[in-house]
């Protein structure tokens, strides 16, 4: 199970996943998708219908398993479509866990949106990560945090909604465009520089250098 929850995290461009767990009594049929993991009963080998349905899944995955916004390319990069934007070469920062299955791509360098997030919401009205930043920046872009571009549900072309999971824990798939991006904290080598860090997370770039905060500080 842990197997194919880490295939899927490493294709985006799937909504599902199956995998097979096989002894020499039996087989199991394993579906991973972002609301969790769900497995067959162990079915005996003269039993092979679910096998076989499960082996053409694999080989060529239904609609409702893929997102078509998403498509791998070559080196392991992805092109995401935010019609009418198409972003390439993008590459997956961030690996997700069962739940909301964020998952983060940094853009091609020159992109004016250095960041595309995306994730599964509950279809019942979750207060959204979009939602939240538009509120915050309403009346004008605020210093620390994160500015915000296009937002929305991901869509198929037939207008219908990228979707997982049972009727009690159905998940919809959001995506985002972020404008801005840095470095984690974590990477800070100095406490100098975490503490210039922080001070520009509060007051944005009131300072341009490290030399001008030191200046303020000791006036």
């Amino acid at each position: 199970m842990a197997y194919t929850a880490y295939l899927l995290a490493a294709r985006p461009d799937r909504v599902a996943m199956l995998g097979l767990y096989i002894s020499k009594q039996d087989y199991t049929v394993i579906l991973a998708d972002p609301t969790g993991i769900y497995y067959s009963r162990r079915v005996p080998w003269k039993e092979i219908s679910l096998l076989r349905s499960a082996l053409h899944c694999i080989n060529d995955p239904p609609l409702c398993m893929t997102d078509p916004t998403i498509k791998r390319e070559a080196m392991g990069t992805f092109t995401i479509t935010m019609a009418p934007k198409v972003y390439h070469g993008c590459q997956q920062q961030w690996y997700p866990t069962v739940g909301r299955w964020t998952v983060v791509f940094a853009t091609s360098p020159g992109e004016t949106v250095p960041v595309i997030k995306e994730q599964y919401l509950r279809c019942n009205g979750d207060i959204t990560e979009g939602n939240i930043l538009k509120h915050v920046h309403s009346l004008g872009e605020i210093p620390g945090v994160v500015r915000l571009g296009e937002y929305g549900p991901v869509k198929r072309k037939d207008g219908s909604p990228v979707e997982c999971g049972p009727m009690n824990n159905r998940r919809q798939k959001v995506r985002l465009e972020l404008k801005d991006k840095g470095e984690p904290f974590m990477m800070v080598e100095t406490p100098y520089d975490a503490l210039v860090a922080i001070w520009d997370l509060l007051e944005g770039d009131a300072f341009t250098s490290i030399s001008d905060f030191a200046a303020d500080m000791q006036s």
